[in-house]
Parts: C-alpha cells; sequence; structure tokens
C-alpha cells in the first residue's frame, strides 16, 4: 500500500511485525488500520523481510509504559527526542481523557516519529541517521 509501512519491533523475546495502512481521512487524529502479528524469532522475520526485498528504513529506539482507561489506552514514550503520550481508542475517548488531563486540542501531533525526529535535525542543524539512545 503506498503510504503505509511496515514494522517489525525487537521484544525481549522475539518481535511484531506490523503493518500500518495509509493515515484515514483528515480527522484531527491520526486514523489508521494496524495490523500485528507476534513472531517468535525476530532475527529470521528480519532474514526473511529483508530476503523478500524490503530494506532498513529508519531504526528508533523508545522506553514505553502502558496504561489500560475506560475505552482508550495510554502510551508514555521516552525517546531520544523527547517525551510523548500516545492516546488510543475512540475520538470521544481520547477527547475526553486528554480534556481531563489539560491537553488541548492544540497540542495533539499527528506526526510519526521520523518525521519528528527529522523536524528535531533540522532544528539542530544535525544530518538523520537513526533515532537512538
Amino acid at each position: 500500500h503506498v503510504g503505509g509501512l511496515v514494522r517489525l519491533r525487537r521484544l525481549e523475546a522475539g518481535g511484531v511485525l506490523t503493518i500500518k495502512m495509509p493515515v484515514q481521512g483528515n480527522s484531527r487524529y491520526k486514523i489508521r488500520e494496524e495490523v500485528e502479528a507476534e513472531t517468535p524469532n525476530f532475527a529470521e522475520m528480519e532474514k526473511i523481510l529483508l530476503g523478500i526485498g524490503f530494506r532498513t528504513f529508519f531504526i528508533y529506539e523508545k522506553y514505553r509504559e502502558v496504561f489500560a482507561g475506560k475505552g482508550v489506552r495510554v502510551m508514555l514514550d521516552e525517546t531520544p527526542i523527547g517525551n510523548y503520550a500516545e492516546l488510543e481508542g475512540t475520538e470521544d475517548a481520547i477527547c475526553a481523557l486528554a480534556g481531563r488531563l489539560g491537553i488541548a486540542e492544540s497540542r495533539f501531533v499527528r506526526l510519526s516519529y521520523y518525521s519528528l525526529y527529522l523536524e528535531h535535525c533540522r532544528r539542530r542543524g544535525e544530518s538523520p541517521g537513526f533515532m537512538v539512545f
């Protein structure tokens, strides 16, 4: 799919292969379908993907904590370029939680970590590479 991406996430044991479909519509929210499958062997899945023509485009690291609430999941990410919170759920649930947390919709970010990283490098006058600690 044009505009979609495939991600292979390394876990302590194995990994998760994800396809992220293109962002849908022109909403104030980032809405996209994601399909995931666990793989017990990260290295073998990586070999398969490289073997069928995929290439490593961007590597990034983050530490993540996940909290589940009523109708929304909150992911707190610590990255080399700053800390971010991702709210995942229905638009109503996200809006309600953001309101309770005092987060104005004007502060919502729809950009990917790759786009955020490129902007970070541009502001600092650095050449982009991989976003790692």
